[in-house]
């Protein structure tokens, strides 16, 4: 996970300096909350079962989240799927 964020951190940051007219302003956006989800997880993991992280995500109440995926969504899916 640490080598994928830091590859998505650095392709992500070329393409915003490339980026100039914003017609892809809602990927980049995805992109950016995704690359933050990545990097939460990894902060969990390396703080281990004590992170905050855990109990923080799961004061979050999903029905108040709305319709997009938000960033604790996000994590929460994350963190299942590595838990799995």
């Amino acid at each position: 996970l640490e080598e994928d964020v830091r590859n998505q951190g650095t392709a992500l940051t070329e393409r915003l300096m490339a980026a100039g007219n914003g017609g892809n302003d809602a990927a980049l956006r995805e992109e950016m909350a995704d690359l933050a989800s990545k990097m939460i997880v990894l902060t969990a993991a390396r703080e281990g079962a004590n992170s905050p992280v855990h109990d923080l995500i799961a004061t979050i109440d999903p029905s108040l989240e709305g319709d997009d995926r938000s960033l604790a969504g996000r994590v929460r899916e994350r963190l299942g799927s590595d838990e799995s």
